[in-house]
């Protein structure tokens, strides 16, 4: 019997919240609104915890935004949780720009130094969904463009039709940590399996999403040319 050729499984947030009622022993026609709105607030709370956990793979997005003359900082997205990388182009020449705490910053004697930016501090301590901004020192000197890839915080649902806002290798992941978090709402005497079974299924999404490349090490001394190992 020949496959089904497709690889595709999007649930929706409706099909998870299901999922999460019969993981908790809840049948879905005794789900009522009080269930859907408990389900909504806790899916929500949870997106929050996986992401810290750290940087998720699904959790990068690309941003670039240009620079002004004597403009030291700039708006980035909502929802922008950190900078994860940086590069400051010029004349399509990227250089990478590198992350200072913002003690370091707070030390710098002249921050109004013009010049071509090399470092760059982020306001990541912002209360709520206030938005960040990177600032970047030196000053830029002229119009180029910040290239940055962020770490954003998941949508949150809203509909239940929607599809979940993370990758396909947390959907398993999704589904027991939800459960488990009504489980001490509404069954509590499944709580124990149902937290065992999500914290098992977040180790696994955690293997599945880290970013597999081979380490190159080049080792210098002696006045030999550095060898990749």
């Amino acid at each position: 019997m020949a496959t089904s050729g497709t690889r595709l499984f999007t649930p929706q947030f409706a099909d998870m919240l299901t999922h999460a009622f019969s993981n908790c022993g809840i049948r879905p026609a005794n789900v009522t609104q009080e269930h859907i709105d408990e389900a909504v607030r806790s899916a929500n709370l949870m997106l929050i915890s996986f992401g810290n956990m750290g940087v998720q793979q699904y959790q990068l997005i690309e941003f670039a935004t240009a620079t002004a003359s004597g403009t030291a900082s700039y708006a980035l997205p909502a929802g922008t949780r950190d900078v994860w990388h940086a590069v400051y182009r010029r004349d399509g020449s990227d250089t990478p720009i590198w992350p200072m705490a913002r003690a370091d910053y707070h030390s710098i004697p002249d921050k109004t130094t013009i010049g071509r930016p090399f470092n760059y501090t982020v306001d990541i301590e912002k209360v709520g969904d206030a938005g960040r901004s990177i600032t970047v020192w030196p000053v830029p000197d002229g119009t180029d463009e910040l290239r940055m890839w962020l770490w954003v915080e998941p949508e949150s649902p809203t509909r239940m039709s929607q599809t979940l806002s993370v990758a396909k290798a947390w959907y398993d992941a999704y589904g027991w940590d939800l459960s488990w978090r009504m489980a001490v709402k509404y069954s509590p005497d499944r709580l124990d399996f149902l937290q065992r079974q999500a914290g098992a299924s977040i180790v696994l999404a955690r293997q599945a999403s880290r970013e597999r490349r081979d380490l190159r090490l080049r080792a210098r001394g002696g006045g030999n040319v550095g060898r990749v190992v």
